[in-house]
């Protein structure tokens, strides 16, 4: 057959094809069904088995909408289905109608697996509207079932639980080509409804999820399959995995997506979590100590491996019943600007460096916390609880984080007389006696730990020299190095300040030994003479520092003196402020002003402001000799105005050096 004589053909097909529409139409209208058709007047031809419909071979074609039980708002994928398809189709058309007072259709018509000819698709606000399927080769028959077309619609928000709305399928045409005749199928439809029900929604809570983090959808109903996503990774950041308590939540995890996962809904509110860390570059830890009952005990915090680091804060915790925190002192491998609340428990260390873009490679002591063990603390081991807050390394001028493990620190409370040897409850020569001949090897039993008088951990010719040293009067301490030993209680009254302080064994004020209570406002503490070949001191260096600051533009300062045992020599600033005029020489008591060289700024640094250098006068009896504090003004310039400042925030202390002594 040639092209002519083909196409010809073809021209004659539409032609019948045209003529037996209304016909076939009619037929189809007679035979369309819905749910009652299956159980009505199709009984004879077909039936039900476990609730399954049974179609006989010979049953005809039939196009079935689907039941669809969902929520007002929600959105509803519609497909058509062509079911009992055996002689075959080459095209087919029915109208598709629906209550557009309940529905709304939102797509366009996609075309299913029976057909391959792309559908012309009808206008979106068409109710009914036509689809028209057919074959790519005009001369193609299909003997597929499956999906014909799906339709997205919306089911209107002010839809009530219980309405149940039809969706109606109309059979407009149907043929099958043989021996290019068009010849008519037979094709019935079933409809199909939607019904809305109340349905049970819940909310997907994200936590520590980052930028773009989600969950679709949120709320949920039950059952629902719920997609989430963490959000963009941050730098330096290594994402971990989804965790939740939830009961019922199963993840299903993407991996080609990274930090996406997918659940089922149950029946109640979600809250998952994100889990992010970073590659561990550093290690912190606090070391393990002992001391006596009473005593000092300084816990080191160092960092023992870094790969770069510029800042880090460490959260510590310490028993108050056991411990009682002294003082922080930082190493010289960071700076701590700010210094913690006296009080707080847990407290924060923030470590920095004077280069806010400078990186440390280094390891070793980052600082010294000092702790008293109270009088009536239990025996036994205390733990000092360490756990990073953040760490951070600048890197070409971005923060990037920085992973870290910190490890616990301890103080062991012993209640162990150093020195007690033979465990008689004195320090004799007994125990030295006693311990010479253990060192020499001899069977004698002894208390080693109380034998370990310089606490290295063992009993050595070390601990036998100390013990030889404390027995002959030398001012040394038996057991740890940061106890104080035996210590004389000194207080007086200055300015209506009560200062308490204590003289250590050697006789030299230590400031670090000072009671809380004498830290308190603005005092004045001293030293005075107590050796045994010391006449009398030359020089004495009054350093005054200002310990807390919150912000200070000007400060004005009164010293006070006796100047029959005193002579003023010089005063020197120290950097932290300036001091533009000294006050005259023989002026007591004398005013210090100190301001900034720009008037209009102010500082919140702390540490020393000045030394004042006294000269003691010849023939000076050993006595104590005040030397009084006072803040005549302090303020901060905000807004180009003084602005008071509270002299008690200031935390200004003066503490009495022996510069140098004459022999």
């Amino acid at each position: 057959m040639n092209k002519g004589t083909r196409r010809c053909l073809l021209v004659f097909v539409l032609a019948i094809v045209v003529v037996l529409s209304s016909f076939s139409l009619a037929l189809a209208g007679e035979q369309s069904m819905d749910e009652s058709y299956y159980g009505g007047f199709m009984h004879d031809y077909a039936g039900y088995t476990n609730g399954q419909l049974i179609v006989p071979s010979y049953f005809p074609v039939h196009v079935i909408a689907p039941h669809i039980t969902t929520a007002a708002g929600s959105v509803i994928d519609i497909t058509i289905s062509l079911n009992g398809l055996h002689g075959g189709l080459s095209t087919l058309s029915f109208d598709f109608g629906y209550d557009a007072t309940k529905l709304e259709r939102v797509s366009e018509v996609a075309l299913g697996s029976v057909f391959n000819r792309p559908i012309v698709q009808p206008p979106l606000g068409a109710n009914p509207f036509r689809i028209n399927f057919g074959m790519v080769d005009i001369l193609g028959v299909t003997h597929t079932h499956g999906d014909l077309a799906t339709v997205r619609f919306r089911v209107l928000d002010d839809v009530e639980p219980g309405v149940t709305t039809p969706i109606e399928i109309s059979l407009v045409s149907a043929y099958r080509i043989e021996n290019f005749m068009p010849i008519p199928v037979t094709v019935w439809s079933a409809n199909g409804s939607v019904t809305i029900i109340e349905t049970i929604t819940h909310p997907i809570t994200i936590v520590d999820g980052r930028v773009g983090a989600y969950a679709n959808p949120n709320p949920a109903e039950v059952g629902e399959t719920v997609r989430i996503n963490a959000g963009a990774t941050p730098a330096g950041h290594i994402f971990a995995g989804w965790t939740t308590d939830t009961p019922g939540v199963i993840f299903t995890n993407h991996p080609t997506a990274g930090n996406v996962a997918s659940f089922q809904m149950p029946d109640e509110p979600v809250v998952v979590t994100a889990n992010w860390y970073f590659p561990i570059t550093a290690n912190i830890s606090a070391s393990h100590e002992r001391a006596n009952r009473g005593r000092y005990v300084d816990v080191n915090v160092s960092l023992d491996e870094v790969e770069a680091l510029s800042s880090m804060s460490l959260s510590v915790r310490y028993d108050r019943d056991v411990l009682e925190r002294v003082s922080i002192t930082p190493a010289n491998l960071m700076l701590i600007p700010v210094q913690p609340s006296p009080g707080a428990n847990p407290f924060i260390m923030s470590f920095s460096l004077a280069n806010p873009i400078g990186v440390i490679t280094e390891t070793g002591n980052l600082a010294t916390i000092r702790f008293r063990i109270l009088n009536d603390a239990d025996l036994g081991v205390t733990p000092i609880e360490l756990s990073l807050v953040s760490a951070y390394r600048i890197e070409n001028f971005s923060v990037i984080p920085v992973g870290a493990t910190a490890t616990d620190g301890s103080v062991h409370v012993t209640n162990i007389m150093f020195g007690d040897v033979n465990g008689d409850g004195m320090i004799t020569d007994a125990d030295l006696l006693m311990l010479r001949m253990y060192l020499a090897g001899h069977p004698v039993n002894i208390d080693r730990e109380a034998a370990d008088v310089n606490v290295d951990g063992q009993v050595t010719s070390a601990d036998e020299l100390l013990l030889a040293m404390y027995l002959a009067g030398h001012p040394v301490v038996l057991g740890p190095q940061s106890n104080p030993g035996p210590a004389q209680l000194q207080s007086a009254a200055f300015n209506g300040f009560e200062i308490t302080y204590l003289l250590d064994a050697h006789g030299v004020f230590d400031e670090n030994l000072l009671s809380q209570d004498a830290l308190a406002g603005f005092e004045a503490t001293y030293s005075e003479n107590y050796s045994d070949n010391r006449s009398s001191v030359e020089y004495v260096d009054v350093v005054i520092s200002l310990n807390e600051n919150e912000g200070i533009s000007t400060l004005s300062l009164n010293l006070n003196y006796d100047a029959s045992v005193l002579q003023r020599v010089s005063i020197a600033p120290t950097g932290i402020m300036l001091m533009p005029v000294e006050p005259p020489v023989k002026a007591y008591p004398f005013t210090m002003n100190f301001s900034l060289s720009d008037p209009l700024a102010f500082t919140g640094d702390t540490g020393n402001l000045v030394t004042v250098r006294f000269k003691v006068l010849d023939n000076t009896a050993l006595e104590t000799t005040p030397i009084t504090l006072g803040v005549n003004s302090a303020y901060r310039i905000e807004n180009f105005s003084p602005v008071p400042v509270n002299v008690t925030e200031l935390g200004i202390q003066a503490i009495l050096q022996d510069s140098s002594f004459a022999q």
